[in-house]
C-alpha cells in the first residue's frame, strides 16, 4: 500500500509545483480563454493547465510501472502470459494518455478538427479494447442479456471509452466542475478497484485523484487557469480505462458485479452529454457544434455562482450512486431507477418551478452550513 501514497504524493507535487510556471507560460505566450459566448467566465484565462496534470500524472506512471517491473522480476525473469497481458494493458493506457496528451494541447493552441480528433479518438478505443484486451465482457443480466459476444464486446467497448472521454471533456465549463467531478470519479472507482485488490489500478486513480486536487487549488472559484483539452482528455482516459475495467469486477465485499452502478458514478458527464446532444439535434443543429445548453451553463444563467453549480453536480452523482448501490443486486432495476431520475435531471434544469426550488434548497444549505 506504501506505493500508492508514494506515486499519489509524487502526481500531487508534480502539478502543484509546476502549475505556476504553466501559468506564467500561458500568460507570456497569451493561450488564453476569452470569456463570454459559451464561455462561462469573464476576462481572459489560461486554458493549458492539463501540461502541469499531465506531468504529474506521467512521473507517477513512470514510478508505478517501474516499480510493476521490479516486482514481477523479482517473481520470475520471464513473464508469464497473463503478466504480459497486464504490463501491456498498462503500457497502452500510458500511450493512449500521452497520445491524448498531445491531441487536447494541439487542440488548445491551434484548434484541430473534430473529424481528426475522433479519428484519433477510434483508433485509441480500439487499440485500448483489442490490443490492451480492456472491454465489457457481460452486462450481468441487463434485460436478460450476460456475455457478449466477442465482436460486439470489441464494438460496444469502443462506442463506451470514446463516450465517455468526450462526455468528460465537455464538463471542463466552469470553475471546478471538471476538477471536482474528476475527483469523485476516481475516487469512487479507486475505492472499488482496492476492494478488489487491483492496487496498480487503484493507484492509477489516486494518483489521478492527487494530481487534480493539486489542480483544484488553482482552478477553485475564481479560475486562475483550466485544464483545457490537454487536462481534461487525459483524465477522460484514465476514467474510460477504470470504468470498463470495474464492469467486469464486483461493486461490493459481497462479489456483486453490476455495470449499471459504474454508469452512475459517471452519471453526471453522460446525461449532460446525452442531453445536449439531443436538445441540439432537435433543434436543428450539430451535436457536436459548441453552445451554452449545458446544465451548468443554464445553471450559472440562473444565479448559481461556479462552486454552487460544481456543488449541485457531485451531489447529484452522490445521491445517485447511493441509490444504485441499495439496488445494485438487482441490474435492470437499477438501470429503470436511473434512466428515470437521468430524464428528470434532463428536464429539471428547463423547469422555471424545479429551478427556483433547487436554488432555495441550496441556499439554505449554504446557510445551514456557513
Amino acid at each position: 500500500m506504501n506505493f500508492i501514497i508514494i506515486a499519489s504524493l509524487i502526481s500531487f507535487f508534480g502539478t502543484f509545483l509546476v502549475m505556476p510556471s504553466v501559468i506564467k507560460l500561458a500568460i507570456k505566450k497569451r493561450i488564453l480563454s476569452p470569456g463570454g459566448g459559451r464561455n462561462a467566465h469573464d476576462g481572459f484565462t489560461p486554458n493549458i493547465g492539463g501540461i502541469a496534470i499531465f506531468i504529474g500524472l506521467l512521473l507517477s506512471n513512470l514510478f508505478l510501472l517501474g516499480f510493476y517491473i521490479q516486482e514481477i522480476s523479482s517473481e520470475s525473469p520471464f513473464l508469464d502470459l497473463d503478466s504480459f497481458h497486464k504490463f501491456l494493458s498498462y503500457i497502452i493506457v500510458t500511450v493512449s494518455c500521452i497520445t491524448m496528451f498531445i491531441v487536447g494541447l494541439s487542440d488548445d493552441l491551434t484548434t484541430l478538427s473534430s473529424k481528426l480528433k475522433f479519428s484519433i479518438q477510434i483508433i485509441l478505443a480500439f487499440c485500448l479494447t483489442y490490443y490492451g484486451d480492456i472491454r465489457i465482457e457481460s452486462i450481468n443480466g441487463l434485460f436478460g442479456i450476460h456475455d457478449l459476444s466477442y465482436l460486439v464486446s470489441i464494438i460496444f467497448s469502443m462506442i463506451v471509452v470514446i463516450f465517455i472521454i468526450n462526455s468528460f471533456n465537455l464538463t471542463d465549463g466552469l470553475d471546478s466542475l471538471a476538477t471536482s467531478l474528476g475527483i469523485y470519479i476516481l475516487s469512487s472507482f479507486g475505492i472499488l478497484f482496492l476492494l478488489s485488490n487491483h492496487f496498480y489500478d487503484a493507484t492509477l486513480c489516486f494518483a489521478g485523484v492527487s494530481s487534480l486536487f493539486a489542480f483544484w487549488f488553482y482552478n477553485k472559484p475564481p479560475a486562475k487557469i483550466f485544464m483545457g483539452d490537454s487536462g481534461s482528455l487525459v483524465i477522460g482516459v484514465i476514467i474510460a480505462y477504470s470504468a470498463i475495467k470495474l464492469c467486469n469486477f464486483p461493486v461490493d465485499t459481497f462479489g456483486t458485479i453490476n455495470p449499471v452502478f459504474i454508469l452512475c458514478v459517471i452519471a453526471y458527464p453522460s446525461v449532460d452529454t446525452l442531453r445536449v446532444f439531443l436538445v441540439r439535434i432537435f433543434s436543428g443543429n450539430s451535436p457536436f457544434a459548441a453552445d451554452r445548453n449545458h446544465i451548468h451553463h443554464l445553471l450559472v444563467d440562473k444565479d448559481f455562482n461556479h462552486g454552487w453549480a460544481a456543488f449541485f453536480a457531485v451531489m447529484y452523482s452522490i445521491v445517485l450512486t447511493l441509490i444504485c448501490f441499495f439496488l445494485r443486486e438487482n441490474v435492470t432495476l437499477s438501470f429503470i431507477v436511473l434512466v428515470s431520475l437521468a430524464i428528470l435531471f434532463i428536464v429539471l434544469p428547463m423547469a422555471s418551478f424545479a429551478r427556483s426550488t433547487t436554488k432555495r434548497f441550496l441556499s439554505f444549505f449554504k446557510e445551514l452550513i456557513g
